[in-house]
């Protein structure tokens, strides 16, 4: 039991990392798409505060990411387990033995 819950932990440990790395290569381009001014035109800003959200985003699609990667990978590691185990039939009535007599 103790192996099973280490194992579904590393598995876990491997979808956040992941999850983290896809979400630092995807979200750097939907953030840049999200705070541009689109139609309306060239839009002032404050640079350091439009850094400092930009940064904030980016950290919380990264935080977003791992918990994603490692909830599937966790998903994922349980049914993997849970088809490798042996199948257990349960005792017939002959291999039950009868109660000693006295």
């Amino acid at each position: 039991m103790l192996a099973t819950l280490k194992k579904l932990s590393v598995v876990a440990l491997a979808g956040a990392i992941v999850g983290a790395i896809v979400a630092s290569l995807i979200a750097p381009r939907f953030i840049a798409w999200y705070v541009s001014p689109g139609a309306a035109g060239q839009a002032l800003c404050s640079c350091p505060e439009l850094a400092a959200s930009v940064a904030s985003q980016l950290l919380q699609a990264q935080l977003v990411g791992a918990l994603i990667g490692a909830g599937v990978f966790f998903i994922v590691g349980i049914l993997v387990i849970r088809r490798r185990m042996p199948k257990v039939k349960p005792p017939s009535q002959t291999d039950i033995a009868p109660p000693p007599t006295s």
